[in-house]
């Protein structure tokens, strides 16, 4: 990841209000439950979760992030500073994961599904960035690794996860200014997958 990048955008980005992928999630998660939010960013939506009773766990390899988010009060929530590659996680009910894999390389999103399948005893949620994003082969001011949606599906099977729902559309996180990302597409075409993890034997 551009962690000089995300180190400089963190220290003049306020935290908004929750994604409507996180939104979306909640449904799906029971208030005993917990969750990790994997690169959480300003921690908008581990403020959410945790804001309903979740026990919310948010990881961000960014210590200004870390240290934004440290500032928040909540009994429901703590952090991790770590790169998501060496992130050593266990006895957490669920994943999520929303932009997030698409700021890393795929050898460490192989680190981080296999992370997840052996130590997530639930649902891993996923909202990323597709190959269909009319930023694809453009210079932008960050990495993005733009993700194909059939090859995400087939992976994720491959290692084992079922899905529950899988779905490539626009109008799943309408761009609004005060993200302050240049060279952002408005109304970008995203994948959003709920799967469940594989029952240990």
């Amino acid at each position: 990841m551009d962690k000089k990048y995300w180190e400089s955008y963190y220290k003049t980005t306020e935290i908004f209000e929750q994604s409507d992928f996180a939104e979306f999630v909640l449904r799906y998660i029971k208030p005993t439950e917990s969750i990790i939010d994997l690169g959480c960013g300003t921690g908008r939506d581990s403020i959410y979760f945790a804001n309903n009773s979740i026990t919310t766990i948010a990881v961000d390899q960014s210590e200004t992030a870390i240290d934004n988010l440290n500032n928040v009060c909540n009994d429901y929530l703590s952090t991790i500073c770590v790169d998501l590659k060496d992130l050593d996680m266990s006895d957490i009910t669920h994943a999520y994961s929303r932009f997030s894999l698409h700021s890393i390389e795929e050898d460490t999103e192989n680190i981080l599904l296999h992370n997840i399948k052996n130590n997530i005893s639930d649902k891993f949620f996923i909202e990323v960035r597709s190959d269909k994003d009319k930023l694809v082969n453009q210079t932008t001011d960050h990495y993005r690794r733009f993700i194909n949606f059939e090859s995400l599906l087939t992976k994720l099977i491959t290692f084992g996860f079922k899905i529950n729902y899988a779905e490539l559309s626009k109008g799943f996180s309408i761009y609004n200014t005060k993200f302050n990302v240049n060279y952002n597409e408005l109304d970008p075409t995203l994948i959003r997958i709920v799967c469940t993890i594989p029952k240990k034997e």
